[in-house]
């Protein structure tokens, strides 16, 4: 396919029309052959990392993560939760052939698990959810080990932005209650969220509410100072050698952001006052990390922000004497 059709096809798929079956057959064949003929695909599957730690194990779980959205568009078999049952095969095929050609292009985001427990932690505070959210229009979150509710796993998600006020999430789960080779012990999940309501007042369900709440939470954790900005490359060796397997030098070259905390990260150790009079403290103490909504005026939403745990009070007092487990 050349790139005219292969836009014409994703425009059509993106629109919910049917598109003609000759023309899917050739957009899954194009994806399937870039992915298992992709050097980073090949690597993984042969090594099966425990741990995605590495750029690399970023870049080829989201081709994972793609090749499992080809198999869930025809495998009739493997669990999908959160769509419709009675839509049309031919719209299923559509829906999941168009995500794993999405995931290809999400921005790659590996989270150490560190990150993703603190992230987690805090409460969030009551906002309206900024149509501002996502840092980008599709995002691959691939996660260091997998991640428990206590009944399903997951190692990876996606958020894909597919209208100004709607967010997409798709994820992998696996049912930690059921054996390996049950073909519903694996599968996916679609859900949806709007933007620019309140959390956690108009989400309706308490276990919506909870994974929506989780992925607001990492989001905000995202966009603060406590995290490293700047995307991180392969090392040199690695990338020449993949170039020489084939892999082409742009994608040799992509940049994976690599989701843990800054070790350096100092706050300003203020005093408080009250009514323009200062307090003299007695002692230091540990504020915890939390997370804080601001409000926009001009998103008419809160953006949320983390502030890390920080030491607050004077510096010439001791510490109070009390036990924090803080994690850097």
């Amino acid at each position: 396919m050349n790139l005219a059709e292969i836009k014409e096809v994703a425009q059509t798929m993106q629109r919910g029309e049917r598109a003609p079956a000759s023309k899917v057959e050739m957009f899954r064949q194009m994806i399937i052959v870039g992915i298992e003929n992709d050097p980073l695909f090949r690597r993984y599957v042969a090594s099966r990392p425990l741990r995605h730690i590495l750029p690399w194990h970023a870049l080829a779980a989201r081709l994972v993560a793609a090749r499992s959205c080809v198999e869930a568009a025809s495998n009739k078999d493997m669990a999908i939760y959160g769509l419709a049952e009675d839509i049309p095969d031919w719209a299923r095929d559509q829906i999941f052939l168009l995500v794993a050609f999405k995931i290809v292009g999400a921005i790659p985001y590996l989270w150490s698990d560190e990150a993703g427990k603190i992230a987690g932690a805090a409460p969030l505070p009551k906002h309206i959810v900024s149509k501002q959210l996502l840092p980008g229009n599709a995002l691959f979150w691939c996660h260091e080990t997998a991640r428990s509710d206590g009944e399903n796993d997951s190692l990876w998600n996606v958020l894909l932005r597919t209208a100004e006020d709607t967010v997409d999430v798709i994820g992998d789960v696996h049912a930690t209650n059921k054996p390996e080779n049950d073909l519903k012990s694996w599968g996916i999940v679609i859900q949806d969220f709007k933007l620019g309501i309140t959390w956690p007042d108009d989400y309706g369900d308490p276990q919506f509410v909870e994974a929506t709440g989780m992925l607001l939470k990492s989001l905000a954790f995202l966009a603060s100072p406590y995290v490293d900005p700047n995307p991180v490359r392969m090392p040199r060796p690695q990338r020449r050698q993949l170039e020489r397997e084939g892999l082409s030098p742009e994608k040799a070259n992509e940049r994976t952001h690599v989701v843990k905390l800054r070790r350096e990260v100092k706050k300003p150790n203020k005093t408080n006052s009250l009514n323009g009079e200062g307090i003299e403290w007695q002692h230091q103490w540990w504020v915890s990390g939390h997370f804080r909504a601001q409000w926009y005026a001009t998103e008419e939403a809160h953006r949320v922000i983390w502030i890390g745990p920080y030491l607050k009070g004077p510096q010439d007092k001791p510490l109070l004497d009390k036990l924090y487990a803080v994690v850097r």
